[in-house]
């Protein structure tokens, strides 16, 4: 509080006191997915940690590119649920105003952005058909996903003796597997593709002979 007091040459005197409100500055925080989010989840942003004095309003608003063109949501609650059924990179900001607080420091805008993972997918691998020798490589490729490096494969393999699928020892995180091919046979592989994300997984199946080598009698 403030106090002024006035005294004039007859010596009279006149009082007047004011106070003043210094307002903090208004801050908030925005919670919202760090390394990305699936496609087709439900993804809310939302205001935290708002120290307003009264009741906030909110708008939210959505770039393209995260610099300008921003254009107003039909959203004006703290959480706002940013739509996932399109992959890519989509950023937001959200303007909040306290009417609590004076005009002029009463107004705060937070921005985030939202990654949005493609849906793994991957290539058919094309069955293959070899002579008989040491090793022949599968390659399982992904076509979409969360991006090199984020992949990893699970082998496996049954044969005309065996009832299903089992893992190959070994045959972990890689995207070609080198099949041996010593024996002649049938054999039918699978690999299970998984990501960092945990989105989904995808399996892809085909089928491997191999040839005995060609025999010729010695004639007589």
């Amino acid at each position: 509080d403030y106090k002024v007091v006035v005294t004039d040459d007859c010596g009279d005197t006149e009082e007047q006191s004011a106070t003043i409100t210094v307002w903090p500055g208004l801050t908030a925080d925005i919670t919202a997915p760090i390394d990305g989010t699936c496609i087709g989840t439900t993804t809310p942003l939302e205001v935290t940690n708002l120290n307003n004095e009264g009741t906030p309003t909110y708008q939210w608003q959505v770039s393209p590119n995260g610099t300008d063109n921003w254009s107003d949501l039909d959203t004006y609650a703290a959480t706002y649920n940013a739509p996932t059924d399109v992959a890519g990179t989509f950023y937001y900001r959200v303007n909040i105003t306290d009417n609590g607080r004076t005009s002029g420091c009463n107004t705060l805008t937070k921005e985030t952005s939202v990654l949005v993972w493609p849906a793994l997918a991957a290539a058919e691998i094309a069955d293959q058909s070899v002579c008989i020798g040491t090793t022949q490589d599968i390659t399982a490729v992904v076509t979409t996903g969360q991006g090199a490096g984020h992949y990893h494969y699970q082998w496996q393999r049954w044969s005309d003796a065996s009832t299903n699928y089992t893992n190959i020892e070994g045959a972990a995180d890689a995207a070609t597997y080198a099949a041996p091919i010593n024996v002649a046979g049938t054999y039918f592989y699978k690999v299970i593709i998984t990501e960092d994300s945990a989105c989904n997984n995808v399996e892809k199946t085909m089928t491997l002979t191999v040839w005995e080598s060609l025999t010729v009698d010695e004639l007589t």
